[in-house]
């Protein structure tokens, strides 16, 4: 397998400055969207610094294919997220330390959504209402979950669906990189297919281009124009907002057989137990990183009576 990408960002219809920046780097499989923010206090040199911390942790580590090799593919995959925790936790407290030393950057941040392509497999990192998309044959899964404040009033039954986007303060975050110096970040690892594309895009093209529309243009439309089209239909709404789109499809053969479920059919058949029935997508998918798949043979046991 192999990838395409591409990404762009724009400054939009209203806003004096852009404060989203964009990582493509292909050669190490690192692909990252982050949405600055804090006004005219440098949300701009918050999203700059994490890209950069990214920038650098792709370049001393990547490509992954030695890893992979070495350790194998789960391993690596841990390993992987491990570090990028680590850089962004030390991106974190860097865009903190400077917003104190400087009156004129405090209180910036920025949000960060990303994914590595280890072997087979996309490691998924976020923080904050930046999102990934997954389109897989003509369905579009959302894999990240938006932290902010109306998505957590809404899981809590206080907002209605429908008045998700009218929310007077639905750009609120309670997630970000840079507001304390640690970050909580959200992680899950999905399996690539050839023919998969993933869109990593701010809050300035999700608000604005409906779900069915960005598919649409995924299905139809190679990296490099999908970015394109995408932020052209966020401007034709209205460009509220710095627009940044990256695209990312998988091509060439499939690896070799597994007998493992694709990820979007294992987070949805968890939804039939009780213990996970009120489980988002998004969570869902999380989950997946605790859960084995386990292929019994017949008369095989799973468990006895009394094991642990």
């Amino acid at each position: 397998m192999h990838i395409i990408a591409h990404g762009i960002t724009d400054v939009g219809l209203v806003r004096q400055s852009n404060q989203d920046a964009v990582l493509v780097d292909s050669p190490s499989g690192v692909f990252v969207v982050c949405d600055g923010v804090g006004g005219l206090k440098g949300g701009d040199v918050a999203a700059a610094m994490a890209v950069e911390y990214l920038a650098e942790f792709a370049d001393r580590h990547g490509p992954f294919g030695g890893l992979v090799e070495r350790v194998g593919e789960e391993k690596a995959v841990n390993r992987i997220l491990a570090l990028i925790e680590r850089t962004l936790t030390d991106a974190s407290e860097a865009v903190f330390n400077r917003a104190e030393a400087d009156p004129k950057l405090n209180g910036m941040s920025t949000t960060v959504v990303g994914m590595a392509v280890i072997g087979s497999r996309a490691a998924v990192f976020h923080s904050g209402d930046s999102r990934l998309y997954m389109l897989r044959g003509e369905t579009l899964y959302q894999l990240t979950e938006d932290h902010s404040l109306a998505h957590a009033m809404w899981r809590r039954g206080i907002l209605k669906e429908e008045d998700l986007k009218t929310f007077r303060h639905r750009n609120v975050i309670i997630r970000c990189l840079g507001r304390q110096p640690t970050i909580e970040l959200d992680t899950s690892v999905v399996e690539l297919l050839p023919g998969d594309v993933f869109l990593g895009c701010s809050d300035g093209l999700s608000d604005m281009v409906d779900a069915d529309v960005i598919a649409t243009v995924l299905l139809k439309e190679r990296p490099e124009a999908a970015c394109h089209e995408l932020v052209r239909l966020a401007n034709e709404a209205g460009g509220k907002d710095n627009i940044t789109a990256l695209v990312v499809r998988i091509e060439g053969d499939a690896p070799e057989s597994s007998r493992r479920m694709p990820t979007e059919r294992r987070a949805l058949s968890l939804n039939h137990f009780t213990l996970f029935c009120d489980l988002t997508f998004q969570e869902s998918v999380r989950v997946l990183r605790v859960v084995k798949e386990l292929h019994p043979e017949t008369g095989e046991y799973v468990v006895r009576e009394g094991e642990i």
